[in-house]
């Protein structure tokens, strides 16, 4: 994975593996809203070609960057129309947040396939590619998921918040983004348990 902090100590095939991490994540994150969202009732994202796994659909250029080289970045707004959605309104957020437990659950399952994995190639370097780019994903899903629940544009929840609640989304965003400051900080104290968590 690349350290953003660290530009000397990346090498070639770190920046590739993140590379190719961030694509998969952002496309397979937009794939798995679009799907939600026709599941419920709106062929919206279907009309709009949202329903493919290309990363380049899936989010602009500074957000494909911003995945590949800090493991937080964002996907293009998906235009969602509530009156088409079963459940109505009260139906977003819950997909929003149902595409982003889809994708860490996508990624802890490959996490945890590891093992078997290794066991079952032939040769050593087929392994070593396959279990560096899982683990390359996994790592890049769980902190673009975390970030993507933050009340903050361009962020997933960010764009519904500040749509729903206009007049307190800059607060609360400004007051979130101090708060996961001091999470990443501490990071031993509170990251690191939930890290662990989703990595055992």
């Amino acid at each position: 994975m690349i350290n953003p902090f660290d530009i000397y100590g990346n090498t070639p095939q770190t920046i590739v593996f993140s590379v190719i991490a961030g694509a998969a994540t952002v496309g397979l994150h937009s794939w798995l809203l679009a799907r939600l969202v026709v599941l419920l009732g709106d062929r919206g994202p279907r009309q709009d070609g949202r329903i493919a796994l290309s990363p380049l659909r899936a989010a602009g250029p500074i957000g494909l960057f911003a995945v590949a080289i800090t493991q937080i970045g964002w996907i293009r707004p998906m235009q969602i129309d509530p009156a088409r959605l079963r459940g109505g309104r009260a139906m977003v957020p819950v997909l929003l947040l149902a595409s982003l437990a889809l994708l860490a659950l996508v990624a802890w399952g490959l996490w945890q396939l590891r093992p078997v994995l290794v066991q079952n190639f032939p040769g050593a370097t087929p392994a070593y590619v396959t279990i560096t780019t899982i683990t390359t994903f996994a790592y890049t899903v769980f902190w673009y998921s975390l970030f993507n629940l933050l009340p903050l544009p361009p962020f997933l929840m960010g764009h519904w918040f500040q749509s729903r609640l206009q007049r307190v989304a800059t607060p609360v965003a400004v007051a979130a983004l101090a708060a996961l400051l001091y999470l990443t900080i501490t990071y031993r104290g509170w990251f690191g348990g939930v890290e662990r968590w989703f990595f055992s």
